[in-house]
């Protein structure tokens, strides 16, 4: 059975009705960890593209489309 929770205060605490037993041995395994490299780096681009078509966010999906690669 995968029971799903988070850590709080060095605790695991599981999310909805249904949880192990108290005294059930369990492995835990990290399912996901932020990765503040990736975001630290996205921040440093950010806002540093120029010469982009001002609706760019409105038609991202038909300028690629549009591209042609030579």
């Amino acid at each position: 059975m995968t029971y799903i929770g988070h850590v709080e205060k060095g605790v695991v605490v599981f999310e909805g009705e249904e949880r192990p037993s108290d005294g059930t041995k369990v492995t835990v395994a990290i399912a996901s960890t932020p990765n503040k490299a990736v975001g630290e780096a996205l921040d440093r681009l950010a806002g540093q593209a120029r010469d982009l078509p001002s609706d760019l966010a409105e038609k991202h999906d038909q300028y690629r489309r549009e591209r042609r690669i030579a």
